[in-house]
């Protein structure tokens, strides 16, 4: 296991903690596949259990707020719709709105 993710817990067992910054979800992937390759080698009576996984957390975060956001889009547009009576204004506001949304990113890790 790469150091940067492991380290020894008091009981002795060993515990693979994701760095801040990190991409938990990859991590947890890696950490997965190369749980897969050792489990045929390990001697008998022996396992390696994941009790707590936190990419579950962070996809299933990652899809509630997509789906916030659609819904939101969607409840936008028919406001917009419903009050304006332009299909041309309610297009122009849901592509313009994201993009504004987009468009400081790169900004923010620069």
């Amino acid at each position: 296991m790469d150091p940067r993710y492991c380290r020894w817990a008091r009981c002795g067992s060993h515990q693979c903690l994701p760095a801040a910054g990190r991409q938990q979800v990859q991590i947890a992937r890696n950490v997965k596949a190369r749980l897969d390759e050792i489990h045929s080698k390990l001697p008998p009576g022996v396992s390696i259990t994941s009790w707590y996984d936190q990419s579950r957390l962070v996809t299933s975060s990652a899809a509630s707020v997509r789906d916030a956001n659609m819904i939101g889009a969607m409840l936008a547009a028919l406001v917009l719709l419903v009050f304006l009576k332009s299909w041309r204004v309610t297009l122009i506001a849901l592509l313009v709105v994201p993009a504004s949304l987009v468009a400081p990113r790169p900004l923010n890790e620069w």
